[in-house]
């Protein structure tokens, strides 16, 4: 059974591109938090805060803000929220950083933008709608 999500900042839940988040990220924010799930921030930008209101910080259980976005990091999150790795989903654009790290503690993860998923417990979405629909079909299955 899902517990917690872990969401990556830049490229994930903000379009660099025109500086602002992404319109469909503090909607699933929601959506998760509506669910019942924890949700966390696992980022290496420094700037991440001035791009929330007050109330959309307040989403997030847990914030981590790190140098290296690594298993150790990503484990800090899940020790402080005492969630199991099984029990949590890890939502990046990086296959390299967020993901690996996922991976590497026994998470699930969603790779935004991903080009090549061969692993259903790993699968790519090409924007936040789509890791909504994963997400959803994740909280349909029983333990």
């Amino acid at each position: 059974m899902l517990k917690l999500v872990i969401f990556d900042f830049f490229a994930t839940l903000f379009d660099a591109q025109t500086q602002l988040l992404y319109p469909e990220a503090i909607p699933l924010i929601e959506w998760v938090k509506g669910k019942g799930l924890k949700t966390a921030l696992f980022t290496n930008s420094t700037g991440w805060g001035m791009f929330f209101t007050e109330r959309e910080k307040n989403l997030f259980d847990d914030t981590l803000l790190a140098d290296i976005k690594g298993p150790h990091e990503l484990d800090v999150i899940l020790k402080h929220l005492e969630v199991k790795p099984k029990a949590t989903v890890v939502v990046g654009d990086s296959l390299n950083r967020e993901i690996a790290a996922g991976k590497t503690l026994g998470t699930r993860t969603i790779w935004l933008g991903g080009t090549h998923a061969d692993d259903p417990l790993h699968p790519i979405a090409s924007d936040l709608t789509a890791a909504r629909s994963i997400l959803e079909q994740w909280l349909k299955i029983k333990p």
